[in-house]
């Protein structure tokens, strides 16, 4: 059986090989760190370029879109303003239909009025 000292000093042995190898595994991470370094910076690069692209791209969608709507309105307002105008046109004058009224009460002599 191992004495207290023997043991303490089997602890003790084994604390230092795990801290040795702690202080070895965070010298590989760093080591690891240092050479990604540059590629995660090309990363970040390429990330804000696609970015400002699909921004951009957004932004271009969005004006046509806007582009697209404005010509919609125009055309329906043109649209809207030929019905109007043929409404007017083939809607008979008043003026017309009143002075060839009156023609007939005053060459008649008889107010033109139906009974109902």
């Amino acid at each position: 059986m191992a004495t207290p000292r023997e043991s303490n000093d089997g602890d003790y042995d084994e604390e230092k090989a795990l801290e040795k190898e702690i202080n070895e595994l965070r010298l590989a991470k760093k080591t690891l760190f240092e050479e990604a370094r540059p590629i995660n910076e090309k990363l970040e690069q390429i990330a804000l370029r696609e970015r400002e692209c699909v921004d951009k791209q957004h932004q271009l969608r969005a004006e046509k879109h806007d582009r697209d709507k404005e010509k919609q309105a125009v055309r329906r307002s043109e649209t809207t303003k030929m019905r109007k105008r043929r409404v007017l046109e083939n809607e008979p004058d008043t003026q017309t239909v009143v002075g060839s009224s009156n023609k007939a009460f005053h060459s008649t002599g008889e107010e033109n009025c139906g009974t109902y």
